[in-house]
């Protein structure tokens, strides 16, 4: 039998768009599918993108501080060392501070807290982390040659 525009080979009627029908909700529901599917990527791809740009904006923000008022309370966005020492003196309650333990700490600015950790004379391996060059290269600076302190 020759297929003509509306038949199949099994000689019933096509009843696709082209033949004024819609697809079968098996094809229509695959379709949207893989439009949701699309979409969610695109959705994911977005939050990336907006997460990288809120990660610059915060590198810069921390960027000027330190450039502005260098290795201080200030340069990281606090008003005063005493507000600073009590933000680390209760983070610290976490932790037993007479057993030796280590620390990674994101975000770590200058280095504020591995000076708290040596005031204190807590024994601890600190490794800080920050996304702003700046930071780094003062805290590298400030520490050099400090045992068991390291910046990455």
């Amino acid at each position: 039998m020759p297929r003509s525009s509306g038949a199949r080979l099994d000689g019933s009627a096509r009843r696709g768009p082209a033949a004024g029908g819609v697809f079968p909700r098996r094809l229509h529901d695959a379709g949207r599918d893989r439009a949701d599917r699309i979409l969610e990527q695109a959705g994911s791809l977005w939050a990336v993108v907006q997460g990288i740009s809120r990660i610059n904006g915060v590198k810069e923000f921390f960027t000027q501080k330190i450039q502005a008022f260098g290795a201080t309370p200030k340069g990281v966005d606090y008003q005063s060392q005493k507000a600073m020492d009590i933000r680390f003196e209760q983070l610290l309650k976490v932790v037993d501070s007479f057993a030796p333990f280590s620390l990674l700490d994101y975000g770590c600015g200058y280095g504020a807290l591995a000076d708290y950790l040596l005031r204190q004379d807590i024994p601890c391996i600190y490794y800080g982390y920050d996304i702003v060059e700046e930071m780094l290269i003062r805290a590298k600076a400030n520490f050099h040659g400090k045992p068991q302190t390291f910046f990455v």
